[in-house]
């Protein structure tokens, strides 16, 4: 090659080439120009105030062209209290929280009048909206909370992202310091991820029904911390071997939705049913409470379905001392 070089265009080449990398010059290229650079305009990483501008001036610019520059949201952050505690429970029972979002799981048949009880509990405690939208393939109604510091205040609550289940979910430790706060947690986890049904059995030819409630969970450690709940607040839970907690005495029963006053309405639909059927002897049906094997047969007409229904609860508890 060197000879037809110097044959056609009668120049040598020199002897001694070294071959190179492509960009073999860009690191010490660099190093020069950033030298020069500190010379003519001070050193590369700036004051504090120098940062800040930069800051600002970055997400102006961002703002007026539109480039998808995001801002964490502000929210409230609320101190603990008993519907920041009901609230949890409602997240240990049916939510989900990812890096951005949160969600809250719902029946859209059922608990639409709760799903607005809940909205509105949310922007309460931390001053923001809550999205809803229905899966109908699913036939679940989810409330989502778009909200990175929202996710952060949960995680320190010991509220993980991403599978609680296999994360081990448990009740928060400052739950644990109030009674009050641990009724509320209850409250939570029952609207969402507890249900009240009415126990047949058959006795001496005759149906009776016990009203009962039950917790359902695939989270052992849940599942314990509830048990724990309900045994400090004086009731006496049963654990099922099918990831149930369940309360199955009457009197309980009434007790418990007088003093942990469930929010989700859907429950009081089933009390209302056993009072009606089972108590008032209708349909040949009995309640077979406390042990009486004669329960009396005394007829109920229905109240109007009002939301506080402390009327039914003071009507089952009244019925409760009869036996």
């Amino acid at each position: 090659m060197s000879g037809l070089i110097r044959k056609e265009y009668g120049l040598n080449l020199p002897q001694d080439i070294e071959i190179r990398r492509d960009y073999w010059n860009v690191v010490d290229a660099g190093k020069l120009g950033a030298k020069k650079r500190c010379e003519l305009h001070g050193p590369i990483i700036g004051t504090y105030e120098s940062q800040r501008r930069g800051g600002l001036n970055s997400i102006k610019t961002h703002k007026e062209n539109n480039t998808g520059f995001f801002l964490l949201k502000a929210i409230n952050i609320p101190a603990r209290c008993s519907k920041l505690a009901e609230l949890i429970g409602v997240l240990l029972g049916d939510g989900s929280i990812s890096l951005r979002q949160v969600r809250i799981y719902l029946n859209p048949k059922k608990d639409k009048p709760y799903a607005n009880y809940l909205r509105n509990t949310i922007k309460e405690l931390f001053g923001i909206e809550v999205s809803s939208s229905e899966r109908v393939a699913e036939s679940t109604l989810v409330l989502t909370m778009n909200s990175t510091k929202l996710v952060h205040f949960l995680n320190k609550q010991s509220l993980p992202v991403g599978d609680k289940i296999k994360q081990g979910i448990r009740v928060p430790d400052w739950i644990w310091d109030h009674k009050e706060w641990q009724r509320a947690c209850l409250r939570g986890l029952f609207d969402t991820d507890g249900c009240t049904y009415i126990d047949l059995h058959k006795y001496k030819n005759k149906i009776y029904g016990h009203a009962c409630i039950a917790f359902t969970s695939d989270s052992k450690n849940l599942l314990q911390d509830i048990h724990r709940s309900l045994i400090n607040l004086g009731y006496t839970p049963t654990i099922s071997i099918r990831r149930n907690i369940l309360l199955r005495r009457e009197n309980e029963v009434f007790r418990f939705f007088k003093d942990i006053k469930p929010n989700n309405e859907a429950h009081f639909d089933i009390i209302r049913r056993f009072v009606e059927e089972y108590r008032s002897g209708r349909n040949g049906a009995a309640s077979k409470a406390d042990g009486d094997e004669s329960p009396t047969g005394v007829r109920i007409s229905p109240p109007p379905p009002v939301r506080k229904c402390l009327c039914w609860l003071a009507l089952c508890e009244g019925l409760a001392s009869r036996f």
